[in-house]
């Protein structure tokens, strides 16, 4: 299990939040590392995320800080004077990206292209920025996508080695690329287990069907995702909780 940290940058969701300030953030992070979760993921288009974490990870002494693993994004970069996210691969856009990351998190171990469509995939300004990722020491670099058609483009290039898309109880449809992902060995990712609360959260933002529907959703994703890492997303400790301790449930009941 891993977390998705867009809601500690800007509001998100089938629900969203106000975005919670660093002091907010710190202990809600302290708290994922005390449940065991040690895989993390961020972009730089989500408002200041990449500053919050970075500023926790320079917290963690060195032998805390290699036990992680962790991911974020280029290709939607955040436009700070109008508060919203822009496009643009090119590789110009794509290196500065990259290079801010790096000097925000200190260390990349994953890097998604984000916004990755069928189009952008056969980019070669992409194909280059990988290149540029790569020579500074990022190892493990594929595209973030939504659509299937783009997954399975991004498993016929061979500069691809992760792989970062959405698979859920209402969206199954990247079940093929889940598979070849895996005989390929990437290093795979899955996000909106809830399809961002839609499946969580009837239209009163009361949870559906009970305290079960945690578990039950995260068992159903769980059970066909194999060794993919499975991002919840969520800023609060609170939920935070309940995530775990419905994975752990998910998990224990296959």
């Amino acid at each position: 299990m891993g977390l998705g940290l867009l809601s500690i940058g800007k509001p998100w969701g089938h629900r969203p939040h106000a975005v919670p300030s660093y002091d907010d953030v710190e202990p809600f992070l302290r708290c994922a590392l005390d449940l065991g979760i040690r895989s993390f993921d961020t972009a730089a288009s989500y408002g200041d995320g990449e500053q919050k974490l970075g500023r926790f990870l320079n917290t963690l002494d060195r032998a805390e800080r290699t036990t992680l693993t962790i991911s974020t994004k280029c290709g939607e970069h955040w436009d700070t004077a109008v508060g919203a996210p822009f496009v643009d691969h090119s590789y110009d856009a794509l290196v500065r990206s990259i290079d801010h990351s790096l000097e925000r998190l200190g260390r990349i171990d994953v890097l998604y292209i984000h916004r990755a469509s069928v189009d952008v995939v056969r980019l070669r300004s992409v194909e280059r920025a990988v290149e540029h990722a790569r020579a500074c020491g990022i190892a493990l670099v594929g595209p973030s996508v939504s659509a299937p058609e783009a997954g399975r483009l991004a498993l016929e290039r061979s500069w691809v080695s992760a792989l970062q898309f959405p698979f859920n109880e209402g969206h199954t449809s990247f079940t093929d690329v889940l598979e070849a992902a895996h005989a390929r060995d990437l290093c795979v990712a899955v996000n909106r287990p809830f399809g961002e609360g839609r499946l969580l959260y009837d239209e009163t933002g009361r949870v559906r069907y009970g305290a079960t529907r945690f578990a039950e959703l995260l068992a159903f994703v769980a059970s066909r995702v194999g060794r993919a890492t499975i991002l919840l997303g969520t800023s609060s400790i609170e939920h935070l909780r309940e995530n775990v301790a419905a994975y752990r449930q998910a998990v224990g009941s296959e």
